[in-house]
């Protein structure tokens, strides 16, 4: 039976191939997308409240993606595309404890769940008229993924004394 990083690795290779190079895969990237989060709740190494939760939002917001034709395949692309920053994050799990792999989490997480997501939710979201269910399982996300963010600035300026040092 392969690990449950195997299968996140190769879901995400599943899901940038779609994202890239098909014109329009939403069935199957949504369904990708429950059935690995379904996967990750059933067999986490440990699953904590937080990554539960966001579980949840992910489910519910695929399966409103697959059910109402209505709501834009860019918002739902641009929520895909948050899982880019989650190899780096799988690589630790593999024992990759370097700290170039470390900083391309900060720049992935930084540019896809952070910044793409606030240009999208002050911006966009507007254009895309959604409505108040659309409206709370974004914005729940987005918060998730801002307290993700805090605990991720903390831990990184945490090391910095510790690189510093190295280097001296």
């Amino acid at each position: 039976m392969m690990s449950k990083n195997t299968i996140c690795l190769f879901f995400l290779i599943y899901l940038f191939i779609l994202l890239h190079f098909f014109e329009y895969p939403k069935f199957f990237a949504l369904t990708g997308i429950i059935i690995y989060s379904l996967n990750d709740m059933i067999m986490p190494p440990r699953l904590r409240a937080d990554m539960f939760i966001h579980h949840c939002l992910v489910i519910m917001l695929s399966c409103y993606g697959l059910i109402n034709i209505r709501f834009p395949w860019g918002f739902i692309k641009l929520f895909l595309e948050t899982e880019y920053s989650t190899p780096f994050l799988v690589f630790k799990h593999y024992g990759v404890r370097h700290w170039v792999n470390s900083v391309l989490f900060l720049i992935s997480f930084s540019y896809f769940r952070i910044y793409k997501l606030s240009i999208a939710l002050f911006f966009d979201a507007i254009e895309y008229k959604l409505n108040v269910f659309e409206y709370f399982l974004v914005i729940s996300l987005y918060i998730l993924n801002l307290y993700w963010y805090k605990k991720i600035l903390t831990i990184g300026f945490s090391m910095i004394p510790r690189l510093f040092i190295r280097f001296i």
